[in-house]
């Protein structure tokens, strides 16, 4: 409904195939609309985009850069992508370059403004400070506790897990969306997606979380013949 009427035209899949519910029937309906189209940006959480290049490749018998041979910029969300990174290059049959984005139901909260980081401080997401969205961060470590303190984005720290707590002026007040992020820079502020605080486990006071998790993979990746 929201996207402007000069990009529908140049946009794929269409409203009816973006319309069925069942996620199987839709990604063959968006295989038959976009195999012999010039696909040049394709946008999505990475582990779905892999099942439409999935089937690309069956439908079409070829790797999905030779189908779509101007195909330059995968722009993706909800996910840490390294993990899946070399599978994704693999099925494409080259490198095409990345551009990451956090996106929610609550509000489009940071995108990545560097797209070849060089160092530290250029790595991760620009948050939005001035798109109607307050934010508030618990340390992840004292979420649990009987009352996690609220710290504004003036007392954030560097590498420090925290949970996000929003309030917008779509009406949501003091919410906890569940993502766990970390401050790669305060100037300006630029997040990482950490993981999801539920997914936060310290039964015995290890304190693991998902994105340590997902560095092993990548160590597990890059070390041996292992792909996710």
């Amino acid at each position: 409904h929201d996207v402007p009427n000069y990009l529908q035209k140049n946009r794929l899949p269409s409203w009816e195939t973006n319309c069925i519910e069942d996620w199987e029937t839709k990604v063959d309906a968006i295989v038959r609309e976009t195999a012999d189209e010039d696909m040049r940006l394709i946008g999505g959480i990475p582990s779905w985009v892999q099942m439409y290049f999935e089937k690309l490749i069956e439908a079409k018998g070829k790797k999905v850069g030779e189908i779509f041979p101007n195909l330059k910029l995968f722009v993706f969300g909800g996910v840490n992508y390294e993990p899946y990174r070399k599978k994704m290059e693999n099925l494409i049959g080259r490198k095409v370059d990345s551009i990451e984005l956090f996106p929610a139901s609550e509000g489009f909260f940071a995108y990545q403004d560097k797209p070849n980081p060089t160092n530290n401080t250029n790595q991760g997401m620009l948050l939005l400070l001035n798109h109607g969205i307050f934010y508030e961060f618990v340390e992840a470590d004292k979420f649990f506790t009987a009352n996690p303190q609220r710290l504004t984005i003036q007392n954030v720290l560097l590498g420090v897990n925290y949970v996000m707590v929003v309030s917008t002026n779509a009406g949501l007040w003091a919410y906890n969306i569940g993502d766990t992020v970390a401050f790669t820079s305060i100037k300006p502020f630029r997040i990482i997606v950490t993981g999801r605080i539920k997914h936060f486990i310290s039964a015995f006071g290890e304190h693991v979380i998902a994105k340590e998790v997902e560095k092993a993979l990548q160590i597990a990746v890059k070390t041996g013949n292992v792909k996710i």
